[in-house]
């Protein structure tokens, strides 16, 4: 049995109960791990991705370098909420707000990353 997206033969875990995308064809649990879901900087587990929409999209500062915010949880109330070119990433602030702050190692973390929402209770309040 091959993946769909990738061509690659699923091994025997994956064959047992090969996960499927919403038109029926198979994908291995590294394609979709990509395709669907993401990564949270903070706590490492997999999340989905899905489209959050304003006042749900949950993300960690951790560097105060030229974003013009403290390191901390955020959330994005309104769209944009930072500029990202060649020579700078900022945060525009009045379209976010903090609800928590973030501790030892965790300062560690890439900036900017979004997070999931076990982190973000973990770290401070939903919306």
């Amino acid at each position: 049995m091959k993946c769909t997206y990738c061509e690659n033969e699923l091994d025997k875990e994956e064959s047992k109960n090969p996960r499927t995308n919403s038109d029926g064809d198979i994908i291995c649990d590294e394609c979709f791990h990509e395709e669907y879901e993401e990564v949270c900087p903070l706590c490492g587990d997999y999340f989905e991705k899905g489209n959050p929409q304003e006042g749900e999209y949950y993300f960690a500062i951790t560097k105060n370098d030229d974003c013009r915010v403290q390191p901390g949880v955020y959330v994005a109330v309104t769209f944009p909420f930072y500029i990202d070119n060649m020579f700078t990433q900022r945060v525009i602030t009045n379209n976010v707000e903090k609800v928590g702050d973030l501790e030892g190692n965790d300062l560690n973390v890439w900036r900017g990353g979004r997070i999931c929402l076990e982190c973000v209770k973990k770290y401070g309040k939903e919306k």
